[in-house]
């Protein structure tokens, strides 16, 4: 945030993707971002994305403390560190969660490179 680089960046881009994890951490990121996507004029272009907790913070409260649209939501995928370890990125594993996570990317891909808007 105190990059200029970064923040030029962020102000000429088209859209931005913000990807969530909720926690109270993430809740007080958001709310010590809000003056800088206020003076920026950014929040327009943002598009929210919902990493679906593991069960150790309600995404209701979050979406509740936050009161954020959020277009997309990722589900939460139990075996991505053991997948992460053994190299294989979770688009390509086979199981029913993994290919919801990925169904969820193919959507995020569409609204960036098929100019989709969210």
């Amino acid at each position: 945030m105190t990059n200029p680089v970064s923040g030029v960046g962020l102000w000429l881009a088209e859209r931005i993707y913000t990807l969530h994890k909720p926690s109270v951490a993430a809740q007080m990121w958001h709310e010590g971002v809000s003056d800088f996507v206020r003076e920026l004029h950014i929040a327009d272009k943002q598009t929210h994305i919902l990493q679906i907790p593991n069960g150790e913070f309600d995404d209701k409260t979050y979406r509740s403390m936050t009161e954020l649209p959020f277009a997309y939501a990722l589900p939460y995928i139990k075996r991505a560190g053991e997948l992460e370890n053994a190299g294989t990125p979770i688009y390509f594993f086979q199981d029913r969660t993994c290919k919801r996570y990925g169904k969820v990317l193919e959507q995020i891909a569409k609204g960036i490179c098929g100019g989709e808007a969210s």
